[in-house]
């Protein structure tokens, strides 16, 4: 929720949040859940909230938010729910600010029975682990298939994500298979 740039408030402004009727729920899993209120600090031009929702569909799912405030008039939202399995970062830059050090899998936990590869632009195979868990198996830019670990270049490499998804069937055996480029930036 935001003001019109360049607008602040001296007073912390609330919004009430809420689901609108209007809002076609039938390709979620379940219901959506929604922050009830979110608080815009004095100071600031914006606040944020959060929503919760897991869609079966390979159509997107779109909820409508309404928000009311007693300060101003609240324009409605839109947010459109995909159904991704893993969503994975652009990029790794190790930097060590702490922001994309490291190759995030959004949703890896829900699978442990995964195996992530991290190949280079010739096809060589340059990661690899099972069980990719963005905490102690994660890739951080340096390799680890030969003897000795080191450091990658920056420039183009591609990630292979194969996992067995077990949340609806315990007896799944069925492998999918997720793959794209994203880019490393090592320090100069």
């Amino acid at each position: 929720v935001s003001l019109p740039a360049g607008v602040t408030s001296v007073f912390p402004i609330t919004v009430s949040l809420s689901i609108n009727s209007a809002s076609d729920l039938s390709l979620l899993a379940g219901s959506p859940a929604i922050d009830p209120v979110v608080v815009i600090p004095a100071g600031s031009n914006f606040g944020s909230f959060s929503v919760t929702a897991s869609s079966n569909s390979d159509q997107p799912a779109h909820i409508l938010v309404d928000g009311s405030s007693v300060s101003f008039t609240v324009n409605q939202g839109v947010i459109t729910v995909i159904n991704k399995k893993v969503d994975v970062g652009l990029g790794v830059s190790v930097n060590h600010d702490g922001l994309n050090d490291c190759l995030v899998i959004r949703n890896i936990e829900r699978y442990p029975d995964n195996r992530v590869d991290v190949v280079d632009r010739h096809g060589v195979t340059v990661y690899s682990t099972k069980i990719y868990d963005n905490v102690d198996r994660v890739f951080c830019g340096i390799s680890n298939v030969d003897s000795s670990a080191y450091r990658l270049p920056s420039g183009p490499y591609y990630y292979v994500v194969k996992l067995i998804d077990k949340t609806q069937d315990p007896n799944n055996t069925r492998e999918e298979t997720f793959y794209s480029n994203f880019e490393i930036k090592a320090p100069q």
